[in-house]
């Protein structure tokens, strides 16, 4: 957040290559880090309550699955009231594809989806010095 109160939002991505090194023991999964901005404008009508946001993940297969994220909010009073959530997300990857975060407000929803890709990173090999 800026001093004027305005967010800048910088590189948004939604592919994320996931490098698996060859040594991970079986029983173990690769963990990426996701960073979400849940940005919530209120109505016309005045709204003081305090809200819920919940997320769960939809993977490329399966159902999809609650995360351990909760997070409370409140809209900003004034004309122009609004609610940013900054949510650092830290998956294990069992399986690459299309995933869905799906979010729920109040239990209601989901009032928004973030899709987004994971691939697995092939292993670079590393070039081979002539002397």
């Amino acid at each position: 957040m800026e001093k004027d109160e305005v967010l800048s939002i910088i590189r948004l991505v939604d592919t994320f290559y996931v490098h698996v090194p060859k040594e991970l023991p079986e029983a173990a999964n690769p963990v990426v880090q996701l960073t979400a901005l849940l940005s919530f404008k209120r109505g016309d009508e005045p709204d003081t309550d305090k809200h819920q946001v919940k997320l769960k993940i939809q993977p490329p297969t399966g159902s999809a699955a609650d995360l351990p994220i909760v997070m409370d909010f409140v809209f900003k009073p004034g004309d122009i009231a609004s609610a940013n959530l900054i949510m650092n997300i830290q998956l294990g990857i069992k399986t690459f594809g299309r995933f869905r975060l799906d979010v729920f407000v109040d239990d209601q929803g989901p009032v928004a989806e973030i899709p987004f890709m994971l691939l697995e990173q092939p292993e670079q090999k590393t070039p081979e010095r002539v002397h």
